[in-house]
């Protein structure tokens, strides 16, 4: 061997060793931040780094020579393994999602899973190799949301709300909501179809949440985000949360909007308009920009009302109701109508409930009242009048209208009160106890477009 050889063989000695030492290393590092193991072809644990002992409680000893069953979760689906095995045995190929998994005292994790098969020179599988990830439920304020958005050229953002949230508080204590709260949010990962995973949960409180994903990302994996988003809320629909011994059965609807700007507001007016609308998904982009125009146009007509009240523009036009025998006029129906400052006549389909948001709805109602006793000296027929369950709840209304009532005691027997289709009745006592005494005066009672909703006949 020449002197030549040697040193190129001693250059390559070296080399390797370099390279070993690195790669040492690096492993090292690998090893010190990630929850790592191994396992032979069989799913036999042979390693596992320190961080996976701190994780799950077990120790290496404890772990050794056992499969990862030992930290199963019976809630994640059957389908996952089937999945996962199918993967990295029979296609050799490398394996990611999401897996709940269980601690030695029990406590629950997620943990974003990759699975990879190490195979020799001859592509056989000879062992693997599992990398995990804790996947953190955060409950901190919205600016770790609005930070992680900030960071991504392009996102989605998912916001989804416990429906009908608010009830719990009506019928569990504090304790209870929140543990529902808490544990829904530890589960909501496990609902999301297998296809894609999300890294993290935001909590936003209320039954509240949001998911945030690189759209580039889920772009790649080619799946159509509506009909991802419905599987989701499907799932939701189609599973139990469970815990202490008690059992709920949970909706949600979810909103969602792709960009960089503005993500936030549009998928909070969209969630909105979704639970409005009773919608389970809803595309939100620009959404924000609608609500805030809707908003502006609510201001403008919430001060025509206030001007119109102060000016006494609130009138009643009365509608001739004729018998089709005689044709004669039988009664008149007294409907409200707004004149603004330029004179033109508004319908209440336009200022009615927008009022109710300014308070000035009582306000209105009195004035209709007023005008519709008033016509009774101009007129020798019946007056029909609207009213609705919410009008005769309120102790104001009823006050108006007995005064009314005492003030035009000749002509009770003139007056009909309509009742309007409205199914929101909180009160029925008070509303039968109001019904019995305005009978009693002589007034009439009809109902109106009677057949039109379910709430009539139930009346």
């Amino acid at each position: 061997m020449t002197n030549e050889t040697k040193t190129n063989d001693s250059f390559l000695e070296i080399q390797l060793q370099n390279a070993q030492h690195q790669l040492q290393q690096y492993l090292s590092l690998i090893e010190k931040e990630s929850i790592l193991s191994k396992t032979d072809i069989d799913g036999n644990i042979t390693y596992v780094s320190d961080n996976f002992c701190e994780t799950t409680g077990y120790t290496k000893e404890e772990l050794l020579g056992r499969k990862h069953n030992i930290l199963g979760n019976n809630e994640n689906s059957p389908e996952i393994y089937k999945n996962l095995w199918h993967t990295i045995k029979n296609r050799k190929e490398t394996w990611e999602g999401i897996i709940k998994n269980r601690t030695k005292s029990g406590k629950s994790y997620y943990s974003k899973t990759t699975i990879t098969p190490i195979k020799n020179m001859q592509n056989e599988i000879v062992e693997y190799i599992a990398i995990r990830d804790n996947i953190n439920v955060l409950t901190d304020d919205k600016s770790h949301l609005f930070k992680q958005i900030e960071k991504n050229d392009f996102s989605i953002l998912i916001q989804l709300q416990i429906d009908e949230f608010d009830m719990l508080d009506k019928f569990y204590n504090n304790i209870t909501v929140d543990q529902v709260e808490k544990n829904f949010s530890y589960n909501l990962l496990s609902y999301l179809p297998q296809e894609y995973s999300f890294e993290n949960v935001y909590s936003l409180g209320d039954g509240r949440f949001a998911l945030l994903t690189d759209f580039t990302n889920f772009e790649k994996s080619q799946l159509n985000i509506k009909d991802y988003l419905n599987q989701f809320v499907n799932n939701v629909k189609d599973s139990s949360l469970k815990f202490d011994e008690m059992e709920f059965d949970l909706n949600i609807t979810v909103s969602y909007a792709i960009g960089k700007y503005m993500l936030y507001e549009d998928s909070r007016a969209g969630l909105l308009k979704a639970l409005d609308k009773k919608l389970k998904v809803c595309f939100a982009n620009d959404s924000s920009i609608i609500v805030s125009k809707e908003a502006k146009q609510n201001l403008e007509m919430i001060r025509t009302v206030k001007i119109a009240l102060e000016k006494f523009n609130i009138i009643s036009f009365f509608q001739p109701i004729i018998n089709n025998r005689t044709q004669e006029i039988e009664k008149y129906e007294s409907l409200v109508r707004l004149i603004d400052e330029d004179n033109n006549i508004i319908s209440p389909i336009e200022f009615l409930n927008i009022s109710k948001k300014g308070n000035y709805y009582n306000k209105i109602t009195e004035r209709v009242l007023e005008n519709s006793f008033k016509i009774l000296n101009s007129v020798n027929t019946k007056v029909s009048i609207n009213l609705s369950a919410s009008d005769i709840e309120k102790e104001q209304t009823r006050d108006k209208i007995f005064s009314l009532l005492d003030e035009y005691m000749d002509d009770n027997n003139r007056i009909i009160f309509e009742l309007l289709e409205d199914e929101n009745i909180n009160d029925m006592k008070t509303i039968i106890k109001f019904i019995r005494t305005i009978k009693h005066r002589g007034v009439k009672i009809a109902i109106d477009d009677f057949g039109s909703g379910y709430s009539n006949f139930e009346r």
